[in-house]
């Protein structure tokens, strides 16, 4: 079967759309247009030439009628018999019948806001007004997620591959060294990068009230202590001049 005009059947019997074809045409997507699920839906018409096959096709649509200019049932938006179809981007155009129908069939319906819908203004106020609830899930839901995170981590874990620092996963000293290695020497993302007042602002009331850790209290205990003993320490006499050495009363 070299050539064949084809039609693609609704559920009811009535034709959507009709082609004309070789190979697999009948069976693939063409557009915005979808074959039939179901292959018993999609009837062909073996034709002996090509041309023959055009000749079907132009009768079917005429038979069928089209609905863009609300004349039947079809989704074609051309009469048939293109060899390629006109019905490619930035080549089709509207006639001047069709422009009509179209404009008849979509007054009084609302358009996108992108085609410059304007909305009344009751419906601008309540968009401004804020939600008058709250979606949150149930802690049924956060413990079925959470247990599984965990099993689907511990299947990663357990197969070998690296899941990051995430539901107790830690790295092995080995991928320590390396990172490590490739981190030195170079400066933090945000170093010399200053903060603004209201950041600032911002962080110390976050942080206002929590209580320190374990590990964050000792470091701070550790340089309040250095301090001390830096201060409590002699520090050497310096003569006027400058010199470093010390001042010797006679």
């Amino acid at each position: 079967m070299e050539f064949y005009s084809y039609l693609w059947l609704r559920e009811d019997g009535t034709p959507f759309y009709v082609g004309k074809g070789s190979g697999k045409r009948a069976f693939i997507r063409h557009g915005k247009f979808y074959p039939p699920k179901d292959k018993s839906l999609i009837l062909v018409l073996p034709r002996a030439t090509e041309a023959e096959a055009f000749a079907t096709e132009i009768e079917l649509i005429a038979n069928w009628g089209r609905k863009d200019i609300g004349t039947g049932c079809l989704h074609n938006h051309t009469d048939g018999g293109e060899n390629p179809p006109k019905r490619q981007k930035g080549t089709f155009k509207w006639s001047e019948e069709q422009k009509l129908k179209l404009s008849e069939v979509r007054i009084g319906k609302p358009i996108l806001k992108a085609r410059g819908l304007k909305r009344s203004e009751e419906t601008k106020e309540k968009m401004r007004k804020p939600r008058s609830y709250k979606w949150t899930l149930s802690e049924e839901t956060k413990q079925a997620q959470s247990l599984a995170a965990t099993a689907r981590e511990a299947k990663k874990k357990a197969q070998g591959i690296h899941c990051g620092q995430v539901f107790g996963y830690t790295h092995t000293d080995e991928a320590k060294q390396k990172i490590s290695a490739a981190k030195k020497g170079k400066p933090s993302w945000n170093k010399g990068v200053p903060t603004s007042e209201d950041t600032r602002a911002l962080l110390s009331l976050r942080r206002k009230g929590r209580p320190w850790s374990e590990t964050r209290r000792k470091k701070q205990e550790e340089k309040k202590n250095a301090k001390l003993q830096r201060n409590s320490e002699p520090q050497p006499d310096h003569d006027i001049a400058g010199n470093g050495g010390s001042v010797k009363n006679s």
